[in-house]
């Protein structure tokens, strides 16, 4: 063997590794990294607050006795009648099933036969409230988030 070989095989010999304890916490912080990582990706993808609801509406007529009538005319999003308030000014109305009385509001839906909640165009929104006056604001605001879906003036 040259001198070179001998001086390089003795360099192998007096290396030594890392230490098991600075090993283990190493492979320890790598994981956590990884974890971190994979679950802030992953994340986006379940779909948590979704896309924002959002409606347009045109009254049918004009208010007449405080009884006016609105018919979604376009919706983006998805959500249920049972999910939203409706306020008129700054007076919020009950939603009811069926009678109107002073105060409340219904849906007739343009599908009766399904007799599902969602928020579908061509529903028609009635609403009664001795409050309520010509230039007056109708707004539908979304009872989860607090946000307002449509917001609209009476006439």
């Amino acid at each position: 063997m040259t001198k070179i070989s001998k001086k390089i095989g003795k360099m192998w010999k007096d290396m030594t590794g890392v230490s098991p304890i600075i090993a283990v916490i190493l492979m320890v912080a790598i994981t956590v990294v990884l974890a971190a990582t994979i679950y802030v990706w992953v994340s986006g993808f379940g779909g948590g607050s979704g896309e924002a609801l959002s409606m347009s509406v045109n009254q049918v007529g004009n208010l007449n006795s405080g009884k006016a009538s609105f018919v979604v005319t376009a919706l983006s999003g998805n959500a249920s009648w049972s999910s939203v308030k409706i306020l008129v000014g700054s007076t919020p109305l009950t939603g009811v099933d069926d009678t109107l009385s002073d105060g409340n509001w219904n849906v007739t839906e343009k599908d009766v036969a399904t007799g599902d909640d969602y928020i579908e165009a061509g529903d028609v929104i009635n609403i009664y409230s001795s409050d309520a006056n010509p230039g007056d604001t109708l707004q539908i605001i979304s009872s989860e988030s607090g946000s307002v879906i449509c917001s609209t003036v009476i006439r």
